[in-house]
């Protein structure tokens, strides 16, 4: 059995099929983890930021992923022959003031990318309102879900997806929530969840009705995803 120690792996590294196996991210991954997401994360983006090029500066980003990584939640799906690895989820506990938390981040970051992203979280989170929705008051969240897109056909993000929720249930987590804004990360989630809320790129716009996103079709939407993982005691 795993420890449910926040500062070890979180789930035992055992083979599955195809040499592949799901364990938790430590320190010593750190640069290769960051390595793999500018490679298959930012790097394969289906949006930008409206009036800027397709590449932007992803260091905020990244000094956010940090603050997250290492508090137990976050998984990597690692090829057992060569140790390389072929998917990554990033993860962590939210609260119910998660928007006002969202909000303040998306000020101090400015009128930038990362800002607008972050107000786009901000929003996301709003509307979903999974707290009072659902009734619950532990609530993990996956804020990233990233793969080898040379792996395509391997499940390697239904992989990472059902180890987490398994993860999630072992530490009495109620829900666990995640904003997809890729087509296909969002077929993949509506297998293990339910849609509770959904931005069309084209509606949100600036103080002048412009849209702050292009998007590349069919990556048209941020849609937010719930997964019920322990009945709420309230």
């Amino acid at each position: 059995m795993c420890s449910e120690s926040r500062t070890s792996p979180c789930l035992s590294p055992k083979p599955k099929t195809n040499d592949i196996f799901i364990r938790g991210i430590t320190r010593e991954d750190r640069h290769a983890v960051l390595e793999f997401l500018r490679k298959h994360y930012y790097g394969e983006r289906g949006y930008v930021v409206r009036g800027t090029t397709s590449w932007w500066d992803n260091r905020p980003h990244e000094a956010y992923i940090l603050s997250k990584m290492y508090q137990g939640y976050c998984l990597l799906a690692v090829d057992v022959g060569n140790n390389a690895i072929l998917g990554v989820s990033i993860s962590a506990p939210k609260g119910p003031d998660e928007a006002e938390r969202l909000a303040e981040h998306a000020s101090k970051a400015g009128p930038t990318k990362w800002g607008v992203i972050l107000k786009l979280w901000e929003r996301a989170e709003r509307q979903s309102n999974v707290f009072k929705r659902h009734g619950v008051k532990k609530v993990l969240h996956m804020y990233v879900l990233a793969v080898d897109k040379s792996t395509r056909g391997e499940n390697i993000g239904a992989r990472l997806l059902s180890d987490l929720i398994l993860l999630g249930k072992r530490l009495n987590y109620e829900l666990l929530t995640g904003d997809c804004t890729s087509h296909y990360s969002s077929i993949m989630a509506q297998h293990f969840g339910e849609c509770v809320n959904v931005i069309r790129f084209k509606d949100f716009v600036d103080d002048k009705g412009q849209p702050l996103f292009e998007a590349v079709s069919p990556n048209d939407y941020c849609k937010t995803y719930a997964a019920t993982l322990v009945k709420s005691k309230i």
